[in-house]
């Protein structure tokens, strides 16, 4: 995988202002997108699973990071997480990821370890039961997938998943799933952000 400086760095503006200035991200992102009009999807698609993904284990890759400051840190946390090789840059190629494994070796608590807070840890463990909630836990760091149903009365699956694909949308045929009538289902690969465009676009509806 190969980053562009211009990403990480409107990874970066976007997580201090999340971060830092406790903004929306949601709002933050819908901002920086505007702002950038000539970014592609797969562009934005970076930038959006990169922040949502860092934002939600920020607990974990600060803790490993050992800051939560330094967003280059915790960029290189997260690469380091996923086996993203470093980029060419100064900042990154001195960074030493060898503190990032003792840290992470070190977690004791689950809590960081999954990133949630610890009085919610608390009180899931208490109502759930440890083994219980911490597959629950596990469960809920995982990505939903998202299937979308289209009327085949109006466009075949075929055309549809075709048209997807063309806008760089990635997309299943989901034969196993039958639906009644003339519906037929499709799994979009796509952050929920974004569905609402799509779905108006392509005449689709969320099905879960």
């Amino acid at each position: 995988m190969k980053l562009h400086k211009p990403l990480v760095e409107a990874v970066i503006t976007c997580l201090k202002q999340i971060v830092l200035d406790n903004k929306y991200s949601d709002r933050v992102l819908e901002k920086i997108f505007k702002a950038n009009p000539k970014w592609g999807s797969r562009d934005r698609k970076f930038i959006a699973e990169t922040v949502y993904d860092i934002t939600r284990q920020f607990r974990f890759l600060s803790y490993i990071a050992d800051t939560e400051k330094s967003f280059n840190l915790i960029i290189a946390a997260y690469f380091f997480e996923k086996g993203i090789a470093f980029p060419e840059w100064p900042d990154f190629q001195t960074i030493n990821t060898k503190p990032f494994e003792i840290k992470k070796k070190g977690i004791t608590n689950p809590a960081i370890l999954h990133s949630y807070p610890d009085a919610l840890w608390q009180i899931c463990e208490n109502e759930l039961g440890k083994e219980k909630w911490l597959k629950e836990a596990v469960a809920l760091n995982e990505e939903a997938g998202v299937v979308l149903r289209t009327n085949t009365l109006k466009i075949k699956k075929s055309e549809l998943i075709k048209k997807f694909r063309a806008a760089e949308i990635e997309v299943d045929d989901l034969n196993v799933l039958k639906t009644p009538f003339n519906y037929v289902n499709v799994r979009i690969f796509l952050h929920p952000n974004y569905l609402k465009k799509v779905c108006l676009k392509f005449r689709m509806r969320v099905r879960n």
